[in-house]
């Protein structure tokens, strides 16, 4: 209670709104101690090693030199022209569905102008207007749920989960190098990448050194660590490279083939106990383990998001032969990324890509009914999604080369129904949607405006959700 109503009046409103509003909507990033003294949320910072004989030190300064608390007298002259920006920044990603951030901006504009009781007042009046709303509890239950199954997990074994202490990843595109940098930050073990392309293995490596010195230039990593982990990336040149690995993480070509191929020839090289995982977001793990010809419980599939950094959830697919330790060591590993696992079985495109594909079906029979691509986007974005349909199709290709259909990389219960729709909508359409035109429905195109008027999106809304309603029958 008050943080709406202290922390302007004692860091100003920009940080005010950087620690209320914008933060909780990152992921809930958190602030690190030194930010918090940069900002003036604090007035100390102390080392852990000496934290008790500072920390008495400190209380005795402070006890000699008097002069009772801190003031709260930060200048908040700028917090209306603060808290307009950042309901801009607020519509871009909640687009008007989530009502908590913008009384939150509401709060921290009135304290550059109510007393300290009134904004109290007024602060309480928020909260029990908002807390018993849907939104409030329906956080609070996904919090709940996803807090309570991160601690303990359903269907994830007792087995002891193996030490990883070195890490192989095979490829080095955009989303191998986004994962070798995250096990290396987080796991702190020694990581090699390889490639087809030798230079771009070594290009990798190079990237990744670049983000750390980014990392330490932004004052979020120290000097002497990203020195180390500098130090224990390395670009190999074959299989032969990933001999001393614990877990080999494949990140290569979206066909099965190739990751069969790549697979059976790792198991020539690592030892009998090392784990393999691979980032597929479509393919059958089952059917990829058929590579191993030996130990297919070693298999366990790993599905990370791109952006990877930021992005929190972890597709764990367990297939029918995936061991025990595998399984145990595999979401041990998930845990240790700071990642946000959720089990899954081997089925046709896991969960998300399952649910994406849906959606995608949905919007396609609302453009051919006649809504204009902007139209659907719009419906979407009332809905609360955060990112158009439009531009989550091309981080999704970006990604893995599906399309919104899953035609030809899913498993086959899917990939048969989706060949059916697809051919509705000519590719062409597509084309014209990613240059912003409106595909088949252009005539009906919003003129002078950009965002369709009330009455539109009303309309499109209602077509999108019209129309038969199918679903997946296998799990």
């Amino acid at each position: 209670m008050g943080g709406t109503q202290l922390a302007p009046r004692l860091v100003g409103a920009e940080a005010a709104v950087r620690l209320i509003v914008d933060n909780p909507l990152k992921q809930n990033r958190m602030l690190r101690a030194a930010e918090a003294l940069e900002l003036g949320l604090v007035d100390h910072v102390l080392e852990p090693v000496e934290f008790l004989d500072e920390s008495l030190e400190l209380l005795l300064r402070r006890i000699e030199a008097g002069g009772g608390k801190r003031g709260t007298d930060a200048d908040l002259s700028d917090v209306a022209e603060v808290v307009r920006k950042a309901r801009a920044r607020v519509d871009d990603v909640v687009h008007g569905q989530a009502p908590a951030p913008y009384r939150a901006l509401d709060l921290i504009e009135g304290a550059g102008s109510w007393t300290i009781e009134e904004g109290y007042a007024a602060e309480e009046d928020a909260l029990a207007e908002l807390l018993p709303g849907p939104e409030a509890q329906a956080s609070i239950y996904a919090f709940d749920v996803v807090e309570r199954r991160i601690k303990r997990p359903v269907g994830i074994p007792e087995a002891q989960p193996r030490r990883i202490q070195a890490v192989g990843v095979v490829g080095a595109g955009l989303m191998a190098t986004q994962l070798a940098t995250l096990f290396l930050r987080k796991l702190e073990v020694p990581v090699v990448l390889t490639d087809v392309d030798p230079g771009r293995a070594e290009n990798a490596v190079e990237s990744i050194r670049g983000e750390l010195e980014g990392l330490v230039a932004k004052g979020r990593l120290g000097e002497g660590k990203a020195r180390f982990l500098g130090s224990i990336v390395t670009a190999g040149e074959g299989l032969d490279a990933y001999a001393g690995c614990d877990l080999v993480l494949e990140a290569v070509f979206e066909e099965l083939s190739v990751k069969r191929e790549v697979v059976s020839g790792l198991e020539q090289v690592v030892t009998a106990e090392c784990l393999f995982v691979t980032n597929t977001s479509s393919l059958s793990v089952t059917a990829m383990a058929e590579g191993l010809a030996g130990h297919p419980e070693r298999m366990v599939g790993l599905h990370f998001f791109n952006p990877v950094a930021v992005l929190p959830l972890v597709e764990v697919v367990r297939t029918p032969a995936t061991g025990d330790v595998a399984l145990a060591t595999a979401w041990d590993v998930t845990r240790k990324l700071g990642k946000r696992g959720v089990l899954v079985r081997d089925a046709p495109a896991f969960v998300v890509n399952r649910m994406l594909t849906r959606q995608s079906t949905v919007l396609m029979q609302a453009l051919e009914r006649g809504s204009t691509f902007e139209e659907t986007d719009e419906a979407a974005l009332r809905l609360g999604i955060p990112m158009p349909p439009r531009r989550s199709s091309r981080w999704s290709a970006r990604e893995s080369r599906t399309t919104s259909c899953t035609r030809s990389t899913t498993h086959s219960p899917i990939g048969s129904r989706s060949r059916r729709r697809c051919k509705r909508l000519p590719t062409e359409s597509f084309r014209r949607s990613s240059r912003g035109t409106t595909g088949r429905a252009s005539t009906r195109s919003t003129r002078g405006s950009s965002r369709p008027s009330p009455t539109k999106r009303d309309a499109s809304s209602t077509r999108a959700s019209s129309g038969p309603q199918r679903s997946w029958t296998r799990a």
